[in-house]
């Protein structure tokens, strides 16, 4: 049910006729308590898959090393999301209210900033530091 709601409000037409204060309502109330459900079920998801790969396969987790790792991400970030954007526009809505909640920039279905929101990432994961 979540699925087929979110369907419909990120569908621009659509969103664009809610009043703000039910947009403001949708963003504030209703898009926390989706993501907090949905991120629960990712870990644990996750937490499966990585136990599985360990004890079956013996597959170990590694580091991709921030020289791989971050030109890996600008070529995602090119050419996956912002093709994505332009091959279903519908989403937009999505990708535009997920770019601010990670503090991404995006503006005319370009995104800035991901490396920089990252690294921070990286690092409070994976601990140390960065060479510039």
């Amino acid at each position: 049910m979540y699925h087929n709601a979110l369907s419909t409000v990120v569908n621009p037409i659509f969103w664009k006729k809610l009043p703000p204060d039910i947009q403001k309502i949708i963003l504030n109330d209703v898009c926390p308590e989706v993501e907090k459900r949905a991120n629960g079920r990712i870990q644990e998801l996750e937490a499966s898959m990585i136990q599985f790969a360990e004890q079956k396969i013996g597959q170990k987790e590694i580091l991709v090393p921030p020289e791989v790792f971050f030109p890996m991400l600008d070529w995602v970030v090119k050419n996956i999301w912002e093709k994505r954007i332009k091959d279903y526009p519908a989403g937009l809505p999505l990708w535009e209210e997920g770019a601010k909640v990670v503090g991404y920039g995006f503006k005319d279905g370009k995104f800035s900033g991901v490396k920089d929101a990252w690294e921070g990432f990286y690092i409070q994961t994976y601990g140390g530091k960065l060479k510039k």
